[in-house]
């Protein structure tokens, strides 16, 4: 069984769920940020690679390749998927309504040749725990423990040839569209434009007092709304707002931290 997975996260917990779980599966990881950006060029190359090299906000130069790295592994993981489906090899696809997760479950299955042997486990939104009184809600592969991955096997459906065919077409029609930002909308991904989560970023900003911290700011919109972006994407729209005039720094984060790791302050009208 071949294993897909679309985050370092859920591929780092899905290869340590391996040794306990899942013997005899080879685990691939696809961390290819496909809700953003340019999709009409490579998945894995050069263009993707600086794209995705530019949202990192860490000065470490240990970080100055993280991207290229990504992408080298991500290249050699879809050699090896495609060898596999030729082959006639089961394929596992670990997907979410996370907009990566789902981005790029619709892209491999765009790729993979007819009559491939798909299956894929689709993360719930919501769990309840009765043992705990409590339900959890999630965003990704990523937030789950590795010992719990063997416990969705039981949500593993076949992917029929029909199927794998409509989202084909549908991811055809996505890259056309070619948008900064692909949402999950009605289980969906979507073309929008990148403002489409300003509302809670400002939402967020008049809970605020004139100064506050920035990754304070990144956290409770992430966690309160668990839109599933991650934090340099509302970085960067916080960063839009400083060039409106609506904010302006207070200092500068400190290296090799990343770069929210700083005050503003709020401009009066």
């Amino acid at each position: 069984m071949i294993e897909v997975t679309f985050s370092e996260s859920a591929g780092g917990g899905l290869m340590y769920a391996k040794h306990i779980s899942f013997a005899d599966s080879t685990v691939i990881c696809l961390p290819l940020g496909l809700s953003l950006g340019d999709i009409s060029v490579d998945a894995c190359g050069e263009e993707r690679r600086a794209f995705l090299q530019s949202l990192i906000y860490i000065h470490d130069p240990s970080f100055a390749n993280v991207a290229k790295e990504q992408l080298e592994n991500a290249r050699k993981g879809l050699v090896e998927l495609l060898r596999a489906a030729v082959n006639g090899e089961p394929i596992r696809l670990w997907h979410s309504d996370n907009p990566d997760e789902m981005c790029g479950f619709y892209h491999v299955l765009s790729i993979l040749p007819p009559n491939s042997d798909i299956r894929a486990i689709k993360l719930p939104a919501y769990e309840e725990f009765p043992e705990h009184g409590s339900v959890r809600a999630y965003t990704g592969w990523g937030e789950i423990e590795p010992e719990a991955f063997c416990r969705y096997l039981p949500l593993e459906e076949k992917i029929s040839e029909n199927m794998r065919r409509f989202f084909q077409f549908r991811w055809k029609q996505l890259v056309e569209e070619n948008a900064p930002v692909r949402a999950v909308i009605n289980g969906k991904p979507t073309s929008a434009g990148e403002e489409l989560y300003d509302f809670h970023i400002l939402r967020e900003l008049d809970r605020r007092g004139e100064v506050f911290h920035e990754a304070h700011l990144i956290g409770d919109v992430l966690g309160r709304y668990q839109l599933g972006v991650s934090d340099w994407f509302i970085h960067r729209r916080i960063q839009y707002f400083e060039a409106e005039g609506l904010l302006e720094p207070v200092d500068k984060a400190p290296e090799p931290e990343p770069g929210y790791r700083r005050y503003l302050r709020k401009i009066k009208a």
